[in-house]
C-alpha cells in the first residue's frame, strides 16, 4: 500500500534509530511495505557505519542505494520507477517515529478526498511553535473528519501548518509526486523540498491531513548539508563524525528521550542518549 523513501548524509547512527522506530511504532511499514534508502557517505569511516547497518543491524531492508557520482536526481527516479503502491512516504534520517501509527483509516479517507495534498505525520493539535523561524505559530481551525484525525486548510495556515510539501513524514499518491519530481530541477533533497513547496496544488489540493497528535518528530541536533543553513542545535556530543564514530564501537541512540512524547514542534533539538548494545 505504501512506499517508502529515506534520504540518509553521514549520518547511519541517526538513520538505525529512524528505522528501529518504524520496527517498533509503525507495524505496516514493517510487515508490507516497499522500502528504500537513498544514502550519502562523504569519506570511508561514513560508508562503514552504513555497511554495519546494512549488514548487521537492518538485513531486511526492501533497498538501500548508495548515492555516487550519478546526478542526485537520476538516483531518485531510478528509485521512484520501481514504485508500484498507490502511495509514498518520504523520510529523511533524523526522523523518528515516536507514537503508534495506525495510518488505514487516513488513508481511506485521503482516497476519497482529492482535495487532500497529502497526510503529515508530524504536526498536531499541540504544534503552536515554529522551532525554524523560533516563533510561536497558530493552531489552525480544524475540519473533524473523524475522530483522532484532523483537517486543515494549508493555504490559509501560517509556518509549519501552511507548509505543504515536507519530505519529513509526509504521505503523497505515488503517481502524482513522482510526475511532480520528473519535471523539478533538483540536485539535493533541500532543493528537492523547496522545489516542490513552489508547485504546491494550491487551487486544486488546498487541504492537509493530520492525527490529532504527532506521530514524528525531526530531531534538530546537528547539520549534514550545505544548501541551506537550518537552525539546529549544533552540539559537539552531536556531531555526526562522533555519533558516526560510536555507532561503529557498537553504540546506539536511545529511544527514551523520543518515544510517546509531547512535543509543541514538529521538529527541534532533544537530547540525544547513547547506549552500548
Amino acid at each position: 500500500m505504501i512506499n517508502v523513501l529515506i534520504f540518509s548524509k553521514n549520518r547511519a547512527c541517526q538513520l538505525d534509530l529512524l528505522l528501529r522506530s518504524i520496527w517498533d511504532n509503525f507495524s505496516m511499514l514493517k510487515h508490507n511495505t516497499k522500502l528504500h534508502v537513498l544514502y550519502k557517505a562523504d569519506n570511508e569511516e561514513y560508508d562503514k557505519a552504513y555497511l554495519h547497518l546494512i549488514r548487521t543491524l537492518h538485513p531486511h531492508l526492501n533497498a538501500i542505494w548508495k548515492h555516487e557520482e550519478v546526478a542526485f536526481k537520476d538516483e531518485v527516479m531510478r528509485i521512484a520507477n520501481r514504485f508500484d503502491e498507490p502511495y509514498i512516504l518520504c523520510f529523511v534520517d533524523d526522523d523518528v517515529v515516536i507514537k503508534n501509527i495506525n495510518i488505514v483509516p487516513m488513508l481511506q479517507i485521503f482516497n476519497r478526498n482529492s482535495n487532500i495534498n497529502a497526510l503529515s505525520l508530524r504536526m498536531g493539535k499541540h504544534i503552536d511553535y515554529c522551532y525554524a523561524k523560533d516563533q510561536p505559530q497558530r493552531v489552525p481551525d480544524f475540519i473533524q473528519t473523524k475522530e483522532r484525525i484532523l483537517k486543515w486548510d494549508w493555504t490559509k495556515a501560517e509556518h509549519d501548518w501552511g507548509y505543504p510539501m515536507s519530505l519529513a513524514g509526509n504521505i503523497y499518491r505515488t503517481e502524482e509526486i513522482v510526475e511532480l519530481w520528473r519535471k523539478l530541477p533538483f540536485t539535493s533533497p533541500n532543493y528537492m523540498e523547496g522545489y516542490m513547496a513552489q508547485q504546491a496544488p494550491a487551487q486544486t489540493r488546498p487541504y492537509q491531513m493530520t492525527f490529532a497528535f504527532q506521530r514524528v518528530y525531526n530531531v534538530a541536533n546537528n547539520l549534514v548539508q550545505t544548501v541551506c543553513n537550518n537552525r539546529h542545535k549544533d552540539a559537539p556530543g552531536d556531531a555526526p563524525a562522533l555519533l558516526n564514530d560510536h555507532y561503529l564501537k557498537g553504540y546506539r541512540l536511545s529511544t527514551e528521550t523520543l518515544y510517546n512524547k509531547s512535543f509543541n514542534c514538529a521538529n527541534g533539538e532533544v537530547e540525544y542518549i547513547l547506549k552500548k548494545i
